[in-house]
């Protein structure tokens, strides 16, 4: 199982064929006239008069934190001093959609779509925002609109797709089979397609939908739900449980991904946006980008909790600590005056306090605030981690197995956290405990695969190889590009010295997924030394191998030391000694002294034209 994300809400951004944002949308009038002299959006304007466009709205923002405060009045200002300036009245208008002010932001985009009639991202805007209204029936014709000035605009096909379906559900299909043309690698398009197939009647057909776009996003809950739904109806309870348990009962379709909103509200400073820009610029190196972005989102965020916690995780990422700690404790500063649906909030702050105390060295302090969170959150698998990392090496391994039991017991139907705390329970090397909450996940889940995968490492743990192994088929069959079984296995039959069952397992895997390099160098490393003669291929290893280095621009020196072996084993021994002497001098500037002792190991072989080969296990 891998470990747990970071406690920071994280916001996925699907691909989409183009990022349009409405502050880009001045492009000059086709009619030369100027946006004075424009009709209003449905009719001409009379002849000699002024168009009558809606006017920039009254903003009572007296209620909003006064920082965001500051910052709507100095936009409407700059809106009012430029009055037919689109980019100023955009800027309005994406802090009114950003901050809950819609009907601000409705008038807004309708100046703009007055002033720009043939601009498709300001109706767009207009539909967006009609949604959020509620006024379904005031969207659709402005997403027409859109379609109709763009008919490449996704989101809109999918928004539209999805208010036509219950009155036209022929119009709606056609609108997501158009977005999923745009879109091959979106999973919503699919799920629209699945909902017009229930609708009509078709539940095989809907059911295959729902799968096709899950194994594009298979953590799209609306799929999940609605694929429970036909699997009870088909009375497949045990596999309907497990989707069920991660989709809940809300069908309703969500655009995914939607650069158009997006770009609103990042434009309207969404603090979840800037924070998780933050995180990215952050994970890239860019301190300075990331410190600005984060102060931003401080600034802006009515209690700090959100804010706080990820400035503090950001600082415990880059090792200032005692940076870390200020800004965990100044969010738990306002716990006592926060609305409830916060509270959940601090149990995270509490667990990133946690581990910073934890690396500081006060383990009595970060006990305490870990079992606090366990006490909100006893489910989350992050505190578990950092508890069994607290407590285990102190020899108290049984306090963490009390602590991942409750955790089961507080959700004995969710695959995933019997998953997780299976996981734990071998780090704890409780094997049994861990078999018992793996068994439970694929019971639960029978197409989860890293319960499988992590139920085969339970057994190899306790040295029942043939039980892992069918552990790893069973994640295999579960899910064929799943590459840790696959490489699980691949070990399991170099063990019964199965050489041409492996090269099949990675060559399959190579086909699933082939730009994973580590399996391309894997297979020429075994089709250039194995110790079976009539299983190695040395023009093939040497196709594999140099395929490798290319990717890698050839700084790769486990990729070289694969390449000098196969140059060896096609009888190229002028070659092997040139890149073998180029991985031992990558090795050195790396600091890996032991892969530069077996380097020159395989050097002297090649200096006597002798191929290498692996011993056989």
């Amino acid at each position: 199982m891998k470990r747990p994300i970071p406690s920071v809400c994280l916001i996925v951004l699907a691909s989409c064929s183009t990022l349009l944002l409405p502050t880009a949308c001045n492009k000059p009038d086709s009619s030369g006239r100027s946006p004075d002299t424009q009709p209003a959006a449905g009719g001409a304007a009379p002849t000699g008069t002024a168009p009558a466009r809606t006017p920039i709205p009254e903003i009572d923002a007296t209620k909003l934190f006064p920082k965001l405060e500051i910052k709507i009045g100095a936009a409407r200002q700059a809106a009012r001093a430029n009055p037919d300036d689109p980019e100023k009245i955009g800027e309005l208008g994406a802090l009114c959609f950003t901050h809950g002010l819609l009907d601000a932001a409705l008038a807004c985009f309708r100046r703009n779509s007055e002033l720009r009639p043939d601009q498709w991202e300001w109706w767009y805007c207009i539909g967006r925002t009609q949604e959020l209204r509620n006024d379904p029936a005031a969207a659709i014709p402005a997403y027409e609109q859109t379609l109709k000035l763009e008919p490449r605009c996704s989101p809109a096909a999918l928004r539209l797709g999805a208010l036509k379906l219950e009155k036209d559900p022929a119009a709606a299909r056609a609108l997501f089979q158009s977005a999923a043309e745009l879109e091959p690698r979106n999973p919503v398009p699919p799920y629209g397609l699945g909902l017009v197939a229930a609708r009509e009647g078709r539940p095989a057909e809907a059911a295959e939908y729902y799968r096709q776009s899950l194994e594009l996003l298979p953590d799209y809950t609306p799929a999940h739900a609605a694929l429970a739904g036909v699997l009870e109806a088909e009375g497949k309870k045990e596999e309907a449980a497990w989707h069920r348990q991660i989709g809940g009962t809300d069908t309703t379709l969500v655009v995914v991904g939607d650069p158009i909103e997006f770009g609103i509200r990042r434009k309207g400073l969404d603090v979840q946006i800037l924070l998780n820009e933050a995180l990215t610029f952050a994970q890239q190196g860019r301190a300075d980008r990331a410190d600005d972005l984060l102060l931003q989102a401080v600034d802006l965020d009515a209690t700090g909790v959100n804010a706080r916690n990820t400035l503090g995780w950001v600082r415990l990422r880059q090792n200032r600590l005692s940076e870390a700690e200020e800004q965990f404790r100044a969010a738990l500063k306002v716990e006592p005056q926060a609305p409830p649906d916060l509270i959940p909030a601090f149990a995270v702050v509490r667990s990133n306090l946690g581990e910073v105390l934890m690396l500081k060295g006060d383990k009595e302090e970060a006990e305490r605030l870990l079992r606090a969170s366990l006490e909100q959150r006893p489910t989350d698998l992050e505190t578990l981690d950092r508890f069994a990392r607290l407590l285990a090496p102190q020899g108290r391994g049984a306090d963490v197995a009390v602590a991942l039991q409750k955790a089961l017991a507080a959700a004995p139907d969710n695959p995933r956290l019997h998953g997780g705390v299976g996981d734990l329970f071998i780090r704890l090397e409780r094997y049994d405990d861990a078999i018992a909450a793996l068994q439970r996940a694929t019971q639960l889940a029978p197409q989860f695969a890293p319960a499988w995968h992590t139920l085969g490492l339970a057994h190899r743990g306790k040295g029942a190889m043939d039980a892992a192994e069918r552990a790893w088929r069973q994640a295999l069959a579960a899910a064929p590009n799943y590459m840790p079984p696959r490489m699980a296995l691949v070990g399991v039959l170099l063990g019964k010295a199965d050489y041409a069952g492996a090269v099949t397992l990675i060559d399959e895997g190579i086909k699933a997924n082939p730009n994973e390099m580590e399996l391309v160098n894997g297979l020429a490393w075994l089709l250039a030394t194995c110790p079976t003669d009539n299983v190695r291929d040395g023009r093939r290893a040497v196709q594999l191998a140099e395929q490798a280095c290319k990717a890698a621009s050839f700084r790769n020196h486990a990729y070289l030391d694969t390449l000098a072996a196969a140059y060896a084993e096609a009888g190229d021994f002028e070659e092997a000694l040139k890149t073998i002497g180029r991985a031992i001098r990558l090795a050195r500037e790396a600091d890996d002294g032991e892969a530069a002792q077996k380097y020159q190991q395989r050097q002297a072989l090649y200096q006597q034209n002798r191929p290498c080969r692996d011993k056989p296990q």
